[in-house]
């Protein structure tokens, strides 16, 4: 997953860096857009991953659990 999300961050990052260079901007302000925009995209995929997974895995909450130290 955490690939995934580097991955991403990667592709993001150099396709706005790519748009950059296209429409005129210099190499440095291009690898500051691939930084930028890399770290927030690679950012805002990790939130939106964490907040839509459930926050609790079991579908029953409200049974006990059961002693193992018996």
């Amino acid at each position: 997953m955490m690939a995934g999300l580097v991955l991403s961050g990667m592709l993001i990052g150099a396709l706005a860096a790519g748009i950059g260079l296209i429409m005129g901007t210099s190499i440095w302000i291009a690898l500051l857009i691939y930084a930028a925009i890399g770290a927030a995209g690679m950012l805002a995929c990790a939130l939106i991953i964490a907040y839509r997974s459930p926050k609790n895995s079991c579908s029953d909450v409200s049974a006990p659990l059961a002693r193992t130290d018996t």
